[in-house]
């Protein structure tokens, strides 16, 4: 699942439709952001398909935010004007990676205050991605505090899951103004 900002869903979904083999997606509106979920990263687990997208869509000054969740396994990434930029991911059974994850987490953290001058705060960042570093703070808490900070509702998650969204719309159809399917997914959606 990615959070993109400063973009629109038209813009959006050419990029992805231009990039993407087999292309079949949501993306959801949340307020101004935008949450796009990536259908066949989502039924495989492709940490990397999902940031490889995320990252040739952020071109034009785009920010994209992409979070990754499978069981204890999680990952967070800041791609922006079509550049990778840094990334931190939990992987137990990497020593290497377990070893660099503290600097990869400043990395995320001061990306995040150059690219949200306003309104991403570098205290309360060391706060949340120590607390998580620590165990003290689930990762997806983690990521909703980070979330909130930007601005996102808290209603993000409920529209960062692929097969989820469907699911949505049947117990609130009024919502549907709000999502746009994509390749594949307009198939999902007629049925």
């Amino acid at each position: 699942m990615t959070i993109f900002f400063h973009t629109d869903a038209e813009e959006l979904t050419a990029r992805y439709e231009a990039n993407a083999e087999s292309p079949c997606a949501y993306l959801t509106r949340v307020n101004s952001e935008w949450i796009f979920t990536d259908g066949p990263a989502t039924e495989t687990a492709d940490w990397a398909r999902q940031f490889e997208l995320a990252t040739v869509m952020s071109e034009d000054e785009v920010i994209g935010i992409s979070v990754f969740m499978v069981g204890e396994l999680w990952a967070l990434g800041v791609a922006y004007d079509g550049k990778r930029g840094p990334v931190a991911a939990l992987v137990p059974d990497n020593a290497d990676q377990m070893r660099e994850l503290p600097m990869r987490l400043l990395a995320v953290e001061r990306a995040l205050t150059e690219l949200f001058p306003d309104d991403a705060d570098a205290e309360k960042l060391d706060v949340i991605f120590g607390a998580l570093l620590d165990g003290a703070l689930p990762f997806d808490e983690a990521v909703s505090s980070v979330f909130e900070m930007l601005g996102v509702p808290s209603e993000w998650s409920r529209w960062s899951w692929f097969e989820t969204i469907p699911e949505q719309l049947f117990i609130d159809p009024d919502l549907s103004d709000r999502v746009v399917p994509v390749g594949e997914a307009c198939h999902f959606w007629e049925e």
